[in-house]
């Protein structure tokens, strides 16, 4: 049995943590993550292995722990990572990266468009123009909450397969299947009757009843004959 510590998920958890201190860091090195990243990830699966031996009866299960974490969990944070560091980089996209001179222009149009809006239209559709000011003036906190929001409900969905991968997870080895497939076969032996020893050739006096039988009647038939021709004479 594994402990809660040591699944695939919490692990996995773990690692975001880590790289995430690490990711904004590679911001304008993005050629230097991915090594960084892996560095990272097989120094926390090493600790993780070699504390899970004392904890775990499944030898093999650092061999897997290894194998999820670095061929599957790694490749798909590296992805998600990279393109977020470069919305980061595009502070999401705004326009001019939602400098002070975007901002200013940005809702001074704004502005414009809600007094001018709120002059030929009812009082509601006014209040609302001028709530759209107020979004104008924000977009880019706005953008970048989105985004990163996506970000964090990508990489859950990560942690979710790796729960998924470890609750499906078969760790035993062929050797270990092997071992146990031959361990109840030996149980099944032991339980089976003994085979019967196979019957040795017999005798001609061993015989079955019926031929007992027909034997007893034929030297009957030929007593009675004999004592008859025996009368006549």
């Amino acid at each position: 049995m594994v402990p809660s510590d040591f699944r695939l998920d919490t692990v996995s958890v773990h690692l975001v943590e880590r790289l995430e201190g690490a990711r904004r860091s590679y911001v304008d090195r993005p050629e230097e993550a991915t090594p960084a990243f892996r560095r990272i990830a097989e120094e926390l699966v090493a600790d993780a292995a070699s504390e899970v031996q004392e904890y775990s009866d499944l030898p093999e299960y650092p061999v897997v722990l290894r194998r999820e974490v670095l061929e599957t969990f790694l490749p798909r944070y590296t992805r998600l990572a990279l393109e977020h560091n470069a919305l980061e980089k595009r502070r999401f996209g705004a326009w001019r990266q939602g400098d002070p001179i975007a901002r200013l222009i940005s809702t001074g149009a704004a502005v414009f468009a809600a007094a001018i809006f709120s002059r030929f239209m009812p009082s509601v559709f006014a209040a609302v123009a001028w709530l759209f000011v107020f979004l104008v003036a924000l977009m880019p906190e706005l953008r970048a909450t989105w985004y990163r929001r996506l970000y964090k409900r990508d990489l859950q969905a990560v942690v979710d397969d790796m729960a998924r991968i470890h609750d499906h997870l078969d760790v035993y080895t062929p050797s270990a299947r092997a071992a146990d497939s031959a361990s109840a076969s030996g149980q099944a032996d032991a339980r089976a009757p003994e085979p019967l020893p196979a019957r040795a050739a017999q005798p001609s006096l061993d015989r079955s009843p019926e031929s007992s039988f027909e034997d007893a009647w034929e030297s009957k038939r030929r007593a009675g004959q004999a004592a008859g021709a025996k009368h006549k004479e």
